[in-house]
């Protein structure tokens, strides 16, 4: 491959997925779990449970100039695998609770930079006030919200992008007070309706005079107010049969073959994409160039094989969390470092090597000879293994993509997490007024029962001050259970081949029509999936 030549790196062995598995086996977003700092030993939440072997510091105790991972440095090994060493150290050098940048009041975040008065949030920059969310950027009061993007006041909605007051809605940019809609763009007072491009007052895909608009509103969102709302997610679900789906969804794209791609140019199967040019093999980015098997990354430039990096870095590869970093290799949690060759938590250092310093004449003699050191192990080029991540695999995001049972999992040498569900007789049931109306503010200092999953959780004092204004029931799932759900509506990140499913008689065609794409629709799924021109035809 011309990329990997031009960093004088060997092509990889493994087919794609199996790349991106592994990297994900080292990325726990959202397991969270309270321990003791290891330094202050104050109780903190962290995504390392107590299992681990090496020390866990609270973000201020990490961050002190009274201690620095260059102490653990260490001499190369030239008898022993590179991996093998690098595996010994990561065993002693203290770790940060959570991977986290500049936040403020927001101690329950993961994988996150500067966001303010946030709670239960995982792959999120630049947000204020947003509950329970993955991959949340730049929004505001937005809770449960899956891929939302310059945002605010939504909840339940999935790949929103500029909307405002939107709720129970799938796939929306630039709409306002829309409930339960799908593909809708520019709309304004819409409810229950699919394709629709800068239309209002619209139920069912029916437009309707601004009174009556309001008085079938009135009607159908009382349900929701009184607690009904499964009655009406049946209803969106029946009427989402009947949307017309494109077979990717890119928005000012060009060249571009992926899914959910804004504003890029030149990728190739690329998910989760804004602002990205020249990628490869990327998941999950903003404002990224030329990269190449890497994931969940923001404002990165010229990396491969690399995880959770970003921040103004350049040059990182076969690297986890490398952050406003330049030139490292085989790295975990750089931050404003470069030139780091098997580092493990350094912060503004260069030429190390095993967090050992060198000068920089050295350093360079040194990486070159390691290289080839770890070209006869078959270690170049190839990611860290999956054994030596400190997750379990079902604490980790590779989980989401590529499940796995607990018996493969454990065959693969793998650890598993048991789930610590207390049953019903450990526990008294909160029983949960329907209507938000009848819900006094003693429940927040109640413990509520998932009715799916048997799991605990509460209700803070922002979550339901947000319920009483949108007028929204209590939920009955705890957040765990509410985000697999948001989740389970976006399709796999696989790519097939597919024949338009267009059989309209006005679209130019006899018959199907024949054109053929590439789509993220699997061909057992039942949407309906037509191909560009048909679904432009078809745009209310």
């Amino acid at each position: 491959m011309v990329f990997l030549q031009r960093l004088a790196l060997p092509e990889p062995t493994h087919c794609p997925d199996c790349r991106q598995q592994r990297r994900l086996a080292w990325r726990n977003e959202d397991s969270l779990y309270q321990r003791k700092c290891d330094k202050c030993k104050k109780t903190i939440i962290s995504i390392y449970s107590d299992v681990v072997s090496f020390p866990v510091y609270c973000h201020d105790c990490w961050w002190q100039d009274d201690w620095s991972a260059v102490q653990f440095g260490r001499d190369i090994n030239w008898q022993k695998p590179f991996f093998e060493q690098w595996y010994a150290l990561m065993k002693q050098v203290p770790h940060i609770a959570l991977h986290v940048v500049a936040n403020e009041d927001a101690d329950y975040v993961n994988m996150s930079g500067y966001n303010k008065h946030c709670y239960l949030l995982f792959a999120a920059e630049y947000n204020e006030d947003c509950l329970y969310g993955t991959q949340v950027i730049k929004s505001r009061s937005c809770v449960d919200v899956l891929n939302c993007t310059n945002s605010e006041r939504c909840y339940e909605a999935v790949d929103v992008e500029g909307c405002y007051n939107v709720l129970f809605s799938r796939n929306c940019q630039h709409c306002t007070d829309c409930y339960f809609c799908y593909d809708c763009k520019g709309c304004t007072d819409c409810l229950f309706s699919n394709n629709l491009r800068n239309q209002r007052y619209v139920i069912f895909n029916q437009v309707y005079s601004p009174n009556e608009f309001a008085r079938k509103k009135e009607r159908l969102l009382a349900k929701l107010y009184n607690g009904n709302s499964a009655e009406l997610i049946t209803l969106f679900k029946q009427h989402y049969q009947k949307a017309i789906h494109r077979p990717l969804e890119t928005t000012r794209s060009e060249q571009a073959v992926g899914d959910y791609l804004t504003g890029c140019n030149n990728i190739y199967y690329g998910f989760d994409l804004t602002k990205a040019e020249n990628c490869r093999y990327v998941y999950t980015g903003y404002q990224i160039k030329d990269l190449m098997d890497v994931c969940h990354t923001i404002e990165a430039e010229l990396s491969y094989e690399a995880t959770a990096t970003g921040y103004k870095s350049q040059r990182i590869f076969y690297s986890i969390s490398a952050l406003t970093s330049n030139d490292c290799y085989y790295s975990d949690f750089i931050f404003s470092s470069k030139n780091i060759f098997g580092g493990i938590g350094l912060r503004n250092a260069q030429y190390c090597i095993l967090n050992k310093q060198y000068s920089k004449e050295d350093y360079f003699k040194l990486k070159e000879k390691l290289i080839e050191h770890m070209k006869k192990n078959k270690e170049w080029g190839e990611f860290f293994p999956m054994q030596y991540s400190p997750y379990a695999y079902n604490e980790t995001v590779a989980q989401r993509y590529y499940p796995l049972t607990k018996e493969a999992v454990l065959a693969k040498g793998l650890r598993w997490k048991e789930e610590l569900t207390k049953s019903a007789k450990d526990h008294t049931r909160y029983n949960v007024a329907t209507s938000i109306d009848k819900i006094n503010n003693d429940i927040t200092k109640q413990i509520l029962t998932c009715t799916v999953t048997e799991k605990q959780y509460r209700i803070t004092n922002t979550e339901l001050d947000f319920y009483r204004t949108l007028k929204l029931p209590i939920p009955l799932l705890c957040p765990e259970e509410r985000a697999r759900l948001r989740f389970a509506q976006r399709n796999k990140r696989q790519l097939w081949q597919r024949q338009c499913m267009c059989t309209q008689i006005n679209h130019g065609h006899h018959g199907r029509c024949g054109n053929e794409f590439t789509t993220t629709y699997a061909p057992e799924q039942k949407e309906l999936v037509y191909c560009e021109p048909c679904y432009q035809a078809i745009i209310y």
